[in-house]
Parts: structure tokens; sequence; C-alpha cells
């Protein structure tokens, strides 16, 4: 398994649980799909400029998280987001429902990268 992402030439993924590789007495691989997977949570997971390493790599927690959001707003940092990923071939579907009282949001929609379609909701790191 040989992909580019960001610039970088990886040749395989180990498997992380929560940001860390996984040994159970060897390094864990793991398939396309769970790479991609685990790469758009680490995205999403990611504050943008945090990764000392690639500070262009994250989400714009700012923009999700201020007071005057909107949703255009929230949907253009998502797909810019996910689009760092260059598996990433279109985010579709995304919906959003501010709640300004509770300021907290739901937030839908579905990525198609390598060919698949997945659910922005089995991510399971969207702010709220």
């Amino acid at each position: 398994m040989a992909k580019t992402v960001r610039g970088f030439y990886i040749m395989f993924g180990f498997k992380e649980i929560d940001g860390d590789i996984v040994v159970s007495g060897d390094l864990e691989y793991i398939n396309d799909d769970e790479d991609l997977i685990q790469s758009l949570k680490a995205i999403l997971s990611t504050r943008l400029t945090e990764f000392f390493l690639d500070t262009e790599l994250g989400l714009d927690l700012k923009v999700i998280t201020d007071k005057t959001a909107n949703e255009q707003e929230i949907e253009l940092v998502l797909v810019e987001a996910l689009h760092q990923d260059e598996r990433v071939e279109e985010v579709r579907n995304v919906s959003i429902d501010l709640n300004r009282e509770t300021r907290q949001a739901t937030i839908s929609g579905d990525v198609l990268a390598l060919g698949k379609m997945i659910d922005l909701a089995d991510l399971g790191v969207l702010y709220g």
C-alpha cells in the first residue's frame, strides 16, 4: 500500500486507536479503507495549526465554535479540512442544524473517497 498524503509518500499504515499505534506482539497494519477513516478522523480531531510538523493540517475550530458561526462557514471549513486527504473526491449532502440557544450543531453528510461513500457520522469526531 503506497500513497501520497499531503505531499508525503506513505508505504503502509499502522493501526491506531485514539492516536496511539496498536502493538499486540507485532505492529498491526491496516487496509486502505481503514487507513482512510483513520486519516479523516485525525484531520477532524486536530485543530488547525496545532500539529507542529504540518501547521496546515486540521480543522479550523474557531469558525465552528464562534458565537456568530453560520452554516455556510462551518460547511466551508469542514469541506476544506476533509479535502486535506488527497483521496477525498467529494463531500456531499452536508447538512448543518445550528441551535444558537445551546450553541450546538448537528452536522451530517457524506464523503466520497476511494470510490466509496463514508457517512460523516461514522467518523465520530465532529464537535458540538
